[in-house]
């Protein structure tokens, strides 16, 4: 019967190149390198190693047997590792989700720090909202980063320049407002569900909040906390005539321009968009319909069109400019969603890494266009 030590045997001859350089690798004695070689040799029925004055070197054979050999040993190896990682950190492979830009410009520097030091080995699955909640509850994720209308954020949209508000002027009722409904993913970081709780909200560990609506749209079997706001800004051709003005910018004064919007049927910033400027007194003219972010900068960037993206979606390296918007367009709220229940240890570090680089208050919002650990 074959034996790992003779498997680490032959190894070890194979790199040191002689029996003795092989002992001195293993920290065995010369003689138990030979019988391990020998009893190996003799099963198989085979010379494995040719010896000589000047070493020791493997046979046609020799390197044959090394092959399946090291298989074997990586195998043990990955074993011996699993085992440890899982008996310290409650799981041997993390499998996290993200939406794209959250997998670029969120996730790399925490999820390093998380899993500092373990053996842990990490999958990432990039994919939209609606897909990672359900690769949740069938249990193939142990967390996500997702995106929602942020529960922090008011439920309405409220015009605030009382030239363009009807509910600003005498004998109007209040101001115009979008209740934002369930909507099918668009392929632009697609919202999972909008629409807001009642405002009730309890706190969870690591200082988040988590509304009570929030509980309620996503379901009792999955556990979901607010990591912060990514406020909805307007995304100007660096050459436009007010994209060197201080201050917010009126969307009433860009009727005429062409807007970029998502391509699918629902997107929660076009939403937004759209009953703004209903609110506003025109409806935006659409020039230009398109999912990647990239492409919405780029073509911003070349004139004749703007575009109202989030503020973690902003891109380097276009001639466009990003500008805060004078009505409350609001936000989409950035979550970590987990199944309901225990958790593995290095997924409450995880929570804990992101929530230290960017939760916990509005003077930690922001785009991280860069992560400083990395």
């Amino acid at each position: 019967m074959m034996d790992l030590r003779q498997f680490h045997v032959l190894r070890a001859i194979a790199v040191s190149g002689s029996l003795a350089g092989a002992a001195r690798r293993l920290h065995y004695g010369q003689p138990t390198i030979s019988y391990h070689l020998d009893a190996l040799e003799t099963h198989l029925g085979a010379r494995l190693v040719e010896r000589g004055p000047t070493g020791a070197v493997l046979t046609d054979i020799g390197a044959m047997v090394l092959e399946h050999a090291a298989v074997v040993l990586e195998r043990v190896e990955s074993v011996e590792s699993d085992v440890a990682a899982r008996l310290a950190h409650g799981v041997s492979t993390l499998r996290v989700g993200a939406f794209t830009t959250a997998a670029t410009k969120l996730l790399p520097g925490p999820l390093r720090r998380a899993t500092e030091g373990s053996d842990v080995r990490i999958e990432l699955t990039e994919a939209e909202p609606l897909d990672l909640l359900t690769r949740l509850r069938a249990s193939s994720l142990h967390c996500a980063l997702i995106y929602d209308v942020a529960a922090a954020k008011p439920a309405h949209i409220t015009t605030a320049n009382p030239r363009h508000d009807p509910a600003a002027q005498p004998g109007h009722g209040s101001a115009a407002k979008l209740d934002h409904g369930l909507g099918a993913p668009s392929g632009r970081d697609s919202v999972v569900e909008s629409g807001h709780g009642s405002g009730v909200e309890a706190r969870e560990g690591g200082g988040s909040k988590v509304g009570a609506g929030v509980r309620g749209r996503y379901g009792a079997d999955l556990r979901v906390r607010t990591l912060m706001d990514d406020p909805y800004r307007l995304l100007l051709p660096g050459n436009h005539a007010l994209a060197a003005e201080d201050g917010p910018v009126d969307l009433g004064l860009l009727a005429g321009e062409g807007w970029i919007i998502s391509s699918g049927s629902y997107d929660p910033s076009d939403q937004t968009l759209y009953a703004t400027c209903q609110s506003l007194g025109f409806r935006p003219r659409i020039a230009l319909r398109a999912d990647n972010y990239s492409v919405i900068h780029g073509f911003v960037g070349a004139g004749g069109a703007v575009a109202l993206v989030p503020e973690l979606a902003f891109e380097q390296g276009y001639d466009v400019v990003s500008r805060p918007v004078l009505q409350d367009v609001g936000a989409r709220g950035i979550q970590f969603v987990t199944p309901a229940g225990p958790r593995p240890a290095v997924v409450d570090r995880l929570w804990n890494e992101l929530h230290r680089a960017y939760g916990g208050g509005a003077e930690k919002r922001g785009v991280p266009v860069r992560d400083p650990s990395l």
